[in-house]
C-alpha cells in the first residue's frame, strides 16, 4: 500500500503538470482517511491486486475530499502502486480505468465490482 508521503508526492507531481496552481490541495487527514479506507476494503492479507484496487476505489470514491487532485490522483496512485508491484493493464483497459473512476465517484460501482474488474484485467510482468 502506498504511504501518505507517497500520495503527497503524487499530488505535487500532478499540480506541477497542471496549467494553473490548485485552489484546493488535499489535506494529510483526507489522504490518510483514503488510505485507511483502502486498507479496510482490502482486508487482512490482501493480494497485490486487492491492494491496488482498494486504493483506486477509495481515492475515486472520496473524490470530494481530494480537491483539485480528484481527477488525477486515483490514476497516478494506481500506476505507482501497480508498477512497484510489477503489475500492469493492457492498453485497451486505460480508458475503462478513467471511466470507472467517474462511476465510482458517482456511486455507480461497488467495491466488489471494481475488485472483480481488477482481478480480471491486472496482469503481472
Amino acid at each position: 500500500m502506498l504511504e501518505l508521503e507517497e500520495l503527497h508526492d503524487l499530488c505535487d507531481q500532478a499540480e506541477s503538470r497542471s496549467k494553473s496552481p490548485w485552489d484546493k490541495y488535499p489535506s494529510s487527514a483526507d489522504l490518510r482517511r483514503c488510505i485507511d479506507e483502502s486498507e479496510n476494503l482490502a482486508g487482512f492479507a490482501p493480494t497485490v491486486t486487492e491492494e491496488v484496487a482498494a486504493l483506486f476505489f477509495a481515492l475515486s470514491f472520496n473524490a470530494g475530499l481530494l480537491g483539485d487532485a480528484a481527477g488525477q490522483l486515483p490514476g497516478r496512485a494506481f500506476y505507482q502502486q501497480a508498477g512497484v508491484n510489477g503489475m500492469y493493464l493492457m492498453r485497451a483497459d486505460f480508458k475503462r480505468l478513467r471511466d470507472m473512476q467517474d462511476e465510482i465517484a458517482a456511486g455507480d460501482k461497488t467495491w466488489e465490482q471494481v475488485r472483480d474488474w481488477f482481478e480480471a484485467h491486472l496482469r503481472a510482468r
